[in-house]
């Protein structure tokens, strides 16, 4: 089976090609026929909705869409890998500090945990529950 790429805007015209109404199509996809007319007329479409369209269809939807939200997603993870670094030297500093009884040490583990605990993992967990999902 050979895939087209196609975007969304197509789908109006792929439909009228092959002579479907969009409750036929509807029907195919799993779909109400008012998300058809929706995605007809410009609307934005999920990506359980793109997959299904892209199976009937015999199109490739996947490619445009999700790749552009993927990339704007990992232009955020420099900037996390950054954050991660910081808070690690953060912590490592404030343990060797603790160690040699020194000032600040206390302020430093602080800190550290707290960026950790409510900054780092949960953006890492949530990148990883995006991914996850597509």
């Amino acid at each position: 089976m050979h895939y087209i790429k196609k975007s969304l805007a197509d789908i109006r015209s792929l439909r009228i090609e092959r002579h479907g109404s969009q409750a036929y199509l509807a029907e195919l996809c799993g779909l109400s026929t008012r998300t058809i007319q929706r995605i007809e007329k410009g609307g934005e479409a999920d990506y359980e909705t793109k997959k299904a369209l892209s199976a009937v269809l015999e199109i490739d939807l996947e490619t445009s869409e999700v790749e552009t939200h993927s990339k704007k997603q990992d232009s955020n993870l420099p900037w996390l890998m950054l954050g991660a670094t910081f808070t690690i030297i953060l912590l490592i500093l404030g343990a060797l500090f603790s160690h040699f009884h020194w000032k600040g040490a206390n302020m430093m583990l602080l800190v550290g945990c707290v960026v950790l605990a409510f900054l780092i993992v949960p953006s890492f967990g949530y990148r990883y529950y995006r991914f996850a999902k597509q």
